[in-house]
């Protein structure tokens, strides 16, 4: 934040240094100076991230007030009751898969990294399955909301893998 005191903090070997030195100076730098010069960092995951995020906040208000994809056979409170995709595990496959991929990219700690995907792998299927589990939701809600993700963190692969491979012919 311009115009505060800011610490940064963490353990040691945490990445401070790197966060403060590769991405917080050049940024300031290139905002107090109005250069149009490239910023190194992660600013591409960073806002590819915030883009899916964004666009998966939207789809979540689109399946919970706006679309009903089909009515189911039953009656609640005297109406035959709506069917969507789950957004709740939408949100959460999407969430944690996407950070998934970045931690695989991004963290070079073997033992972090490794302790990380297993966590959010095991997140994505606590998930889905624990929905499916409890009842919460069904089957068909529950499945396709988990084939809605795979379309959006795919998407969002593509596009940081266009980006990469953009980045180094321009390197070339």
């Amino acid at each position: 934040p311009l115009g505060k005191f800011v610490a940064v903090t963490g353990v040691s070997g945490s990445g401070k240094s790197s966060l403060v030195n590769q991405t917080i100076y050049p940024a300031l730098k290139k905002y107090l100076d109005k250069s149009d010069e490239v910023i190194p960092g992660k600013y591409k995951e960073i806002i590819g991230l915030g883009i899916v995020y964004v666009i998966i906040a939207i789809i979540y208000v689109f399946f919970e007030k706006v679309v009903v994809v089909n009515y189911r056979p039953i009656l609640e409170d005297g109406a035959v009751a709506a069917s969507f995709p789950s957004s709740h595990t939408l949100l959460a496959c999407v969430v944690f898969s996407t950070a998934l991929l970045e931690a695989k990219k991004l963290i070079n700690i073997k033992f972090i990294k490794e302790n990380l995907v297993f966590l959010l792998e095991f997140l994505v299927i606590l998930m889905a399955g624990g929905r499916l589990l409890s009842g919460v939701h069904w089957f068909s809600d529950i499945v396709a909301s988990v084939l809605y993700s795979g379309v959006i963190v795919s998407g969002y692969y593509l596009a940081m893998y266009y980006l990469d491979s953009k980045k180094e012919k321009e390197i070339e």
